[in-house]
C-alpha cells in the first residue's frame, strides 16, 4: 500500500482497474493504426506522438517519430506543444489510459490513443 494513494499509485505506472466502463471511459479517445498513419501522411507536424512506455522498451522498438516520456517519470510532459494533437501510446493501452488522464488534469485537451501491438499487427514500420 502506498502512503501517496492512487496518484502515487498512477506516477509509478501500476495497473488500474478502472472498472466495467473502462471502454466507455476511453473509447472517444482511440484511434485506429490505419487512421493515424493516415494522419501521420497527411497531416504530419499537427500532432506529437509520445511513447509512454520505459526506455528499453522504446529502444527495442517505436512509431516513427515517437518521443519517450516514460508514464512514471511523467514530469516532461511540460515540453509538450498545446497547440498539438497528443497522440500517446505504450503496448496494449493500460500506461496510456493512466496517462491520458494524467494529460486530462493538465488541461491537455486534444489527445488520441493508440497501441503499439495494434500498430505492429497492421505491419506498420517500426523505428529502432
Amino acid at each position: 500500500m502506498l502512503k501517496e494513494g492512487i496518484p502515487g499509485w498512477e506516477d509509478k505506472g501500476f495497473a488500474l482497474y478502472v472498472g466495467p466502463d473502462y471502454e466507455t471511459r476511453v473509447k472517444n479517445t482511440i484511434i485506429p493504426a490505419k487512421e493515424f498513419r493516415a494522419m501521420m501522411e497527411k497531416k504530419p507536424g499537427t500532432f506529437v506522438l509520445v511513447d509512454v512506455r520505459e526506455p528499453n522498451e522504446y529502444a527495442e522498438g517505436h512509431l516513427p517519430g515517437a518521443i519517450n516520456i516514460p508514464v512514471t517519470n511523467f514530469a516532461d510532459v511540460a515540453r509538450l506543444d498545446r497547440s498539438k494533437k497528443v497522440v500517446i501510446y505504450c503496448l496494449f493501452g493500460a500506461r496510456s489510459y493512466t496517462a491520458y488522464r494524467k494529460l486530462k488534469r493538465m488541461s491537455f485537451s486534444d489527445i488520441w490513443q493508440i497501441t503499439y501491438e495494434e500498430w505492429q499487427e497492421a505491419g506498420f514500420p517500426i523505428e529502432r
